[in-house]
């Protein structure tokens, strides 16, 4: 904006949208104007001197994070000084005789700026965090402090499945029974004496998971699953998250893994009401993403219009499985209130006339250790193409599509089998007792229903190259395959080298 004296009070584009513009214009003009007809005119000149100060240098600070010409020191110079001249920009404003009008556009000016500060603050410590591999390859827990190594970064809160079932609803953020720091939600699970995991849904579409490790020793996985708010009602939406915890926990379970599920969602996360606190959540949400290794998206007729994009393009950077969500539509079928989280208990070795066997090196069969065993049969249960077992203190990989064993130390492979007891033996009781375990896993089967059938389906991966997420042929979420695993705890997005 070109002043009446001729000079700039900056280079203007039609992309500056800077909230404090507005409000310095009209003091520079008023105070232009009021120069010409006073006799303390130095004030004002001085007054007019320390404004395109805070603009220029509010004007830097903005557009750090994008990069440029100016240094990080200089931007820790800005930011030392700011307040400063804020602070001297008011105290000219009230000895300048200004009307009341212009007063009042001063201090609209002085808040915008430092505003404009905070955020620029949040942005400059999300790009130090992002590029710090200690941090990337951090747990959640210390992620989170991380997060609040910067004063004016919100804090990372996740919400249990558990709250939302009991509300009914998603809770809206600050609410009693709403979302909980991630200290406070671990020291929750801590005490259900589970390994937990957690999941979030907000801000349009997505989910992660990370593992943590308790104080008590025992490991636990915590998987934030970062999930978009859609159009759903708020009761609906709720539901089915409660039915993909459920699911997601069946599935972990069986890998071997116990789990808990617990949710990052905007609009139970992140603040609401206030504008100045949801600007901040926004600048932080690179980090949010980055604590999170999943996605979890809402298939709305409008999905891929919405501001889910933005997401899955930060999901990408940060987020190992950004490419490869978990998705929920209408065909997602909610399970029976009643309906227990494991409605089939899992099969004992020692009860069991199914044993898997492996060919030893003098090629006799010798049967799995019962606690691989009950990982087998699980695995089985599910349909997953592969898992892991321990068995004789060494790791290997299970192949049931090829009914083979990988020593995940050498390589060695070595053929596996299912070999009935019933054939050996004596009497109907082994028959019977294996048509009644085939009418379970049945019976199983059909209650996971859709559930399986719809978030078993995964957007085909291409590691290489990131799809248009505008181009609508690229990006739909209605071309499935299986999600390819090389590992079971892999398939769910479970660390492979965490301890069970």
């Amino acid at each position: 904006m070109r002043t009446e004296d001729g000079e700039l009070l900056r280079p203007l584009t039609d992309s500056d949208d800077d909230l404090w513009l507005d409000a310095a214009r009209f003091v520079l003009q008023q105070v232009q104007a009021q120069a010409k007809t006073t006799r303390t005119a130095w004030k004002l000149r001085k007054l007019q001197s320390l404004l395109r100060s805070i603009d220029s240098g509010a004007y830097t600070l903005a557009r750090a994070h994008l990069g440029g010409w100016s240094l990080p020191f200089y931007h820790r110079y800005l930011h030392y000084q700011m307040p400063k001249r804020l602070a001297s920009f008011v105290d000219a404003a009230n000895g300048a005789n200004l009307d009341q009008a212009t007063l009042t556009s001063v201090y609209q000016v002085r808040t915008s700026v430092s505003h404009a500060v905070r955020i620029a603050s949040v942005r400059q410590h999300v790009q130090r965090l992002l590029s710090n591999r200690h941090f990337v390859n951090a747990g959640l827990e210390k992620k989170s402090w991380w997060i609040l190594e910067c004063p004016e970064t919100p804090p990372l809160r996740l919400i249990h499945w558990s709250r939302i079932a009991a509300a009914g609803q998603l809770p809206k953020y600050g609410t009693e029974a709403g979302a909980t720091s991630v200290e406070e939600l671990l020291d929750e699970v801590e005490e259900t004496a589970l390994p937990s995991l957690c999941i979030r849904t907000d801000w349009e579409s997505f989910a992660m998971l990370r593992n943590v490790s308790s104080p008590l020793g025992q490991y636990r996985l915590l998987a934030p699953i970062l999930h978009g708010t859609s159009k759903f009602p708020r009761i609906l939406e709720a539901r089915k998250l409660v039915t993909f915890a459920k699911w997601f926990m069946r599935m972990a379970a069986a890998a071997g893994v116990q789990c808990e599920v617990a949710f990052w969602i905007d609009y139970c996360c992140c603040e609401q009401d206030d504008f100045f606190g949801a600007d901040l959540a926004m600048a932080a949400l690179p980090l949010y993403i980055a604590a999170c290794t999943k996605v979890l998206v809402w298939r709305t007729p409008d999905f891929d219009r919405r501001c889910w994009t933005m997401e899955r393009l930060l999901s990408y950077s940060f987020c190992p499985g950004g490419l490869t969500p978990y998705v929920i539509d209408d065909s997602l079928t909610e399970l029976p209130e009643h309906a227990e989280l494991f409605p089939v208990e899992l099969p004992r070795a020692a009860q069991e006339e199914e044993i898997w066997e492996v060919r030893a090196e003098d090629g006799n069969w010798q049967p799995f250790e019962d606690s691989a065993q009950e990982i087998l049969r699980a695995a089985q249960l599910a349909g997953l193409p592969h898992t892991q077992v321990k068995s004789g203190g060494r790791q290997y990989e299970i192949d049931f599509k090829r009914l083979c064993q990988r020593n995940l130390a050498t390589g060695t492979r070595r053929e596996i089998r299912l070999r009935s007891a019933a054939v050996v033996s004596i009497g109907g009781e082994a028959h019977d007792a294996a048509m009644e375990r085939a009418a379970q896993a049945a019976k199983l089967r059909k209650s996971q229903g859709s559930v399986d059938d719809v978030l078993h389906e995964a957007i085909q991966r291409m590691p290489k190259k990131l799809p248009n997420p505008l181009d609508a042929d690229s990006c739909l979420l209605t071309r499935p395959r299986p999600i390819p695993s090389a590992r079971a705890l892999q398939g769910l997005g479970l660390p492979s080298e965490s301890p069970l």
